[in-house]
């Protein structure tokens, strides 16, 4: 996939953290949703490959901490 595309996808989405609920997820790119969660919302960019958007930054560098100590 183009990455300035899906860049450009990405940015169009929109994903705003909500006290003790779900994140609230405003989507206006033609990627889907598959989930949503506390953290972020899941979109499917082909049949095997999935990107994760964040509220904020703080919950993608823990998931990424906890993804790094995981590959080992």
């Amino acid at each position: 996939m183009n990455l300035k595309k899906l860049d450009e996808m990405i940015s169009s989405i929109q994903v705003i953290n909500k006290i003790d609920a779900d994140v609230e997820v405003v989507n206006h790119s033609p990627l889907v949703m598959i989930g949503k969660g506390r953290q972020g919302a899941v979109f499917q960019l082909s049949r095997d490959i999935c990107v994760k958007v964040f509220g904020n930054t703080e919950d993608c560098e823990r998931e990424l901490y906890a993804l790094s100590l995981g590959q080992d």
